[in-house]
């Protein structure tokens, strides 16, 4: 199994498990950490499953994983605001990623759901800074609030090695004492 498709296993079963606990979900507060499931789907545009897309919500911090049909929709369906995620890409399928445009360019709306306030961060496989590039190209003719935004894209395939610092430094002391044991399984 890929090393991201393993982490991201694990942090779902971590959710599980912190889901298991109660008897309702729990907010996203810096004692928890959350995983929703934006969308299941397959390349099939079918309206009951969304395209794949994973939010982690870990104390502040909000990283999205893969960006799929309708990410966008189901993120404010919550209520998140579109310009406080980082994505992150497990592969370069057309599924997996057809819905970057719209995170990237509706993010950057100055209304309650967009509200992004510095580069959009996304981070992926080889290959991902020729996406955009080639993304960036393509709606560069767009006038107005939606013109000329940035991106920090790093493409090198991140590993389970560099993701897991990452959570660790965002997830606060309590968190990271209640799920512990799930959280080595990372390293």
């Amino acid at each position: 199994m890929q090393p991201v498709v393993r982490t991201i296993c694990c942090l779902i079963a971590l959710a599980a498990s912190a889901s298991a606990q109660t008897s309702t979900a729990l907010p996203a507060t810096p004692e928890n950490l959350r995983v929703t499931l934006l969308g299941t789907g397959t390349p099939n545009p079918r309206p009951d499953r969304f395209g794949p897309s994973t939010l982690i919500e870990a104390g502040a911090e909000r990283l999205v994983f893969d960006c799929g049909r309708s990410c966008t929709t189901r993120l404010w369906q919550l209520r998140i605001p579109l310009g406080s995620v980082k994505l992150f890409i497990t592969h370069l399928h057309s599924d997996h990623t057809v819905g970057i445009p719209d995170l990237w360019l509706t993010g950057w709306l100055n209304l309650p759901y967009g509200m992004r306030k510095e580069p959009f961060h996304l981070w992926g496989p080889q290959g991902t800074s020729d996406m955009m590039s080639a993304l960036q190209k393509a709606y560069q003719t767009q006038s107005g609030s939606r013109s000329n935004h940035s991106v920090s894209v790093e493409d090198d395939e991140f590993e389970r090695e560099a993701l897991l610092p990452y959570l660790m430094e965002k997830v606060p002391s309590v968190a990271k004492s209640r799920y512990l044991p799930l959280l080595k399984l990372l390293a």
